[in-house]
C-alpha cells in the first residue's frame, strides 16, 4: 500500500506525532539541566533528566519517516528546531527581564532556565545532524530492503544517529571542560543508555507504524525524494 505524500491531504495521526515530537524535545531541553541519581549495586548512578525523555523523539521521528515519508519528517523536524530556538531566547528574555520586589524566585529561576550559549549550540548543531540522519536512514533502508525488515532498519538508523548526536554534543559541550577520558566515558555510557531504550521500545513501535499505515492508508516509500534537509 504505497501512497504519495501531499500536504493538502488529511491524515488522522500526523499532526499528533508531531505535536509529541516538538513537546518531548523542548520537554528534554527544559529539565535538562537537573541531574537524577539512582542508587544501584554498582553505585550511584547520575543522569541528566532530559536523558530519560530525549531517545523518545528519534523513535517518534522513525514512526513519522517510516509511515509518512522523508518530507513529514523534515517538516516535523524543522518546526521542532524553531520551537526549541524560540523556547531559548523566550528563556533568556524572562531572565533578562527584573523580576518584582514581591516575587523573591529571581534567582531561582535564572539558575534554572539560563542556558548557556554553548550548551545552546551543541544541542542544535547536534539535533540537527542527528535527526536528519535518522530520517535519512529510515526512508533509504526501506527503499533497500523493500520495506521489510523494520526492526533492523529502526535499530541501525537511531544507533547510528544517537551515536552521532552523543559524540557531537559532547564535543561541542565539554571539550576543554572534561578530560578526554573522561569525556569519552561519558559519551559511551550516554550512548549505552540511550540505545538501550531503542532496543526495548522498537518492537513495540512496529505494532505502531502497523497500526498508523492501516489507519492512515499510507505506506510511503521516498524512491524519488531529494533529501536535501533545506528544501520545503
Amino acid at each position: 500500500m504505497t501512497a504519495a505524500v501531499s500536504f493538502s491531504r488529511d491524515f488522522k495521526h500526523y499532526t499528533w506525532l508531531s505535536m509529541l515530537f516538538v513537546s518531548l524535545l523542548l520537554v528534554a531541553n527544559t529539565i535538562g539541566s537537573k541531574l537524577i541519581s539512582i542508587e544501584t549495586s554498582f553505585g550511584s548512578l547520575v543522569l541528566p533528566a532530559g536523558l530519560w525523555v530525549y531517545p523518545f523523539t528519534y523513535l517518534t521521528a522513525v514512526t513519522i519517516t517510516e509511515v509518512y515519508g522523508y518530507k513529514m519528517a523534515r517538516k516535523t523536524i524543522w518546526v521542532a528546531l524553531l520551537c526549541n530556538l524560540m523556547m531559548a531566547l523566550i528563556y533568556q528574555l524572562m531572565i533578562w527581564l527584573p523580576g518584582s520586589e514581591e516575587w523573591p524566585y529571581q534567582q531561582a529561576f535564572s539558575e534554572v532556565f539560563n542556558l548557556s550559549t554553548r550548551i545552546v549550540l551543541a544541542s542544535v548543531v547536534s539535533y540537527f545532524c542527528s535527526e536528519f540522519l535518522n530520517a535519512y536512514l529510515v526512508s533509504k533502508l526501506k527503499v533497500k530492503l523493500a520495506g521489510q525488515f523494520f526492526y533492523l532498519r529502526a535499530i541501525t538508523a537511531i544507533g547510528l544517529s544517537e551515536l552521532v548526536n552523543t559524540a557531537v554534543f559532547a564535543h561541542l559541550a565539554y571539550l576543554n571542560q572534561l578530560s578526554y577520558d573522561k569525556l569519552l566515558g561519558l559519551m559511551a555510557f550516554y550512548y549505552g543508555f540511550k540505545l538501550s531504550y531503542a532496543l526495548v521500545s522498537v518492537p513495540l513501535l512496529n505494532f505502531l507504524v502497523k497500526y498508523l499505515k492501516r489507519s492512515d492508508q499510507i505506506d510511503h516509500y521516498d524512491s524519488q525524494t531529494n533529501f536535501n534537509p533545506f528544501l520545503r
